[in-house]
């Protein structure tokens, strides 16, 4: 065999190999293309899957509203003309391990002297008419201690609020 043709026989194994490896590149390339397209398919097919399971569940936990006009809670302090309460919110729609779906938060009631603070009577013996059935009495920021359960009610919407502006208080016995 000739010089000249073991140069080309190396030449043709160099040229070969070059390719090979090129071919392999090229292939893993597009074989990593595929396998991520494969991935991100059955990624939206667990997420469909959940989000079904998701609407089976909401006969049972129905959404978190989107807004917030009242919210009930303990006085835990007041001062001046504020309130403050401690209050059980609802974080999430589903139940979570160790009944992490209810937070408690304090929140301050800024009480306007246009509030209306207010208790509901309930007769003792029952009324002639169902007009008399809810007596409700008018009361002063004063008469509120640390301690009772009230009901705020709101004209702006509270949800994820720390302070807040009271339209109207009532105090639940």
């Amino acid at each position: 065999m000739s010089n000249m043709e073991k140069k080309s026989i190396y030449l043709a194994i160099i040229l070969a190999m070059a390719f090979l490896l090129i071919g392999l590149g090229i292939g893993s390339f597009y074989g990593r293309m595929s396998a991520e397209k494969i991935w991100q398919g059955k990624l939206a097919e667990k997420e469909k899957e959940i989000n079904w399971w998701k609407s089976q569940l909401e006969v049972f936990y129905p959404p978190l509203p989107e807004e917030i006009y009242s919210i009930s809670g303990q006085i835990t302090k007041i001062e001046g003309n504020a309130i403050w309460i401690e209050s059980q919110i609802r974080v999430s729609q589903f139940p979570l391990p160790g009944g992490k779906e209810i937070e408690t938060r304090e929140i301050k009631v800024n009480v306007l002297p246009e509030t209306k603070i207010v208790k509901i009577e309930i007769p003792e013996t029952p009324p002639l008419s169902p007009e008399d059935l809810f007596k409700e009495v008018s009361l002063k920021l004063e008469d509120l201690k640390v301690g009772d359960q009230i009901s705020i009610s709101s004209k702006e919407n509270i949800k994820d609020k720390t302070e807040i502006f009271a339209e109207r208080i009532e105090l639940i016995q």
